[in-house]
């Protein structure tokens, strides 16, 4: 994404002045772009709950020409962050299971993501190799599967992975810029995706019925 700066230029008095009458503003935060949105049971999830949604590009099939949606046609819930389109013939996103989507538009702060389909298995959230702990790096709101970060996060530029388990066979996996932390991740991920035990079953126990009998023996 391209970032393109305004110069300004202003006498060395105005400056001064500016600078003294007037508190720095608050930097506005920049737009993140997502490149993966999820795809589930006909429906396109962003994961991630944007505060604003500038456009949507859409990419039909891996060889097809990408199509751009502005903010008019992408309608964004916050709650489930699910996309929809007015207007467009990707009304029916079923119709486009291979699809690519980008996303841009300004994460939300704190940052937030819903975890589609958790079972209530906890989720393993580990930030730059370190694992992360429920209730006070993060809060996650187990029936409306939303993930909160209490540390600060950039989507973009962070190394973090974020796993969920679907069943005891399906896991979700949320990674970015790992490479530098593999290790550490690798260790976590094993320790958190310990196979279930099947519980054991009682021997089994002969009835009166079943039991063999023992003929007496005569000298």
């Amino acid at each position: 994404m391209k970032k393109i700066t305004l110069a300004f230029v202003a006498t060395a008095v105005a400056m001064l002045l500016s600078c003294a009458t007037k508190p720095a503003p608050e930097p506005e935060p920049e737009p993140k772009t997502i490149v993966e949105s999820i795809y589930v049971d006909g429906k396109i999830f962003t994961g991630y709950v944007f505060k604003e949604i500038l456009q949507v590009a859409i990419t039909p099939a891996p060889d097809a020409e990408k199509i751009t949606l502005t903010a008019e046609n992408a309608v964004f819930n916050q709650k489930t962050t699910e996309l929809t389109f007015t207007g467009t013939n990707w009304g029916d996103a079923q119709r486009y299971p291979d699809a690519h989507f980008t996303v841009l538009g300004t994460i939300a702060t704190p940052a937030q993501y819903v975890l589609y389909g958790s079972t209530p298995a906890k989720p393993l959230i580990a930030l730059r190799g370190n694992l992360l702990e429920n209730g006070k790096d993060y809060h996650y709101d187990e029936a409306a599967r939303l993930l909160t970060f209490d540390v600060p996060l950039d989507v973009e530029n962070d190394s973090y992975v974020i796993h969920w388990k679907k069943s005891t066979t399906e896991i979700v996996s949320i990674v970015n810029k790992v490479e530098d932390f593999e290790e550490a991740y690798d260790a976590l991920y094993k320790a958190w995706n310990v196979p279930e035990e099947a519980p054991s079953e009682a021997p089994a126990t002969e009835s009166a019925e079943s039991a063999p009998v023992q003929e007496p023996q005569h000298d």
